[in-house]
């Protein structure tokens, strides 16, 4: 996460290893995408850093809306 995010206290939302790997078996092909850019640490879960980094694709918020739009409507957050 971002130095700023951290600082005004955002916290990841959908954003751990466990969920990357499970939208990386249920997403197709077409979905995921190669990584781009310098790998970024992830401190709030290494071994998404790791995971990403063998696989080597990303996958977008887009991509995982149907996981994303229910947490809203349950308010997850409250």
């Amino acid at each position: 996460m971002p130095h700023t995010a951290t600082k005004a206290g955002a916290r990841p939302w959908r954003m751990h290893a466990a969920v990357y790997l499970n939208a990386l078996t249920e997403l197709p092909a077409e979905r995921l995408f190669p990584l781009a850019g310098e790998a970024a640490p992830t401190p709030w879960d290494p071994e998404l850093a790791s995971a990403m980094a063998q696989n080597g694709l990303a996958v977008h918020e887009e991509a995982q809306l149907h996981r994303l739009l229910p947490d809203l409507r349950h308010d997850i957050f409250a």
